[in-house]
């Protein structure tokens, strides 16, 4: 089951498995992102209308994904194998909402139209 935006608090979720998960974007999960995918952020999301592709969309949960309350971030191939469950149960565009929202909420230094 997927959440998108909650209008008082803004967070996106989903759950599985009876665990709520959310992405958390900074900037050294950026970096991170951008020296796997070889793409600035803002290139991938212009060029794609911020539509992943599902490589993409489950390296950007590889890097960003924490259960939902907790600090640490999940390791990179259990949150990969996260991400597909969760595409496959959520559906893609519920889960790439989640990740747009969230780099959106997280990082508004690249979207200033929405600041």
């Amino acid at each position: 089951m997927a959440k998108n935006q909650n209008e008082n608090d803004e967070i996106y979720t989903f759950t599985l498995n009876d665990v709520e998960y959310e992405c958390k974007f900074n900037l050294k999960r950026i970096e991170l992102i951008e020296n796997t995918t070889n793409l600035p952020t803002l290139a991938m999301i212009n060029n794609t209308n911020g539509l992943l592709s599902i490589s993409s969309l489950k390296t950007y949960m590889g890097y960003t994904l924490k259960r939902v309350g907790e600090d640490n971030f999940i390791p990179f191939r259990m949150a990969q194998e996260i991400a597909e469950d969760a595409i496959n149960t959520c559906g893609y565009v519920e889960i790439d909402n989640i990740v747009m929202n969230s780099l959106l909420r997280d990082c508004p230094f690249f979207f200033p139209e929405n600041l």
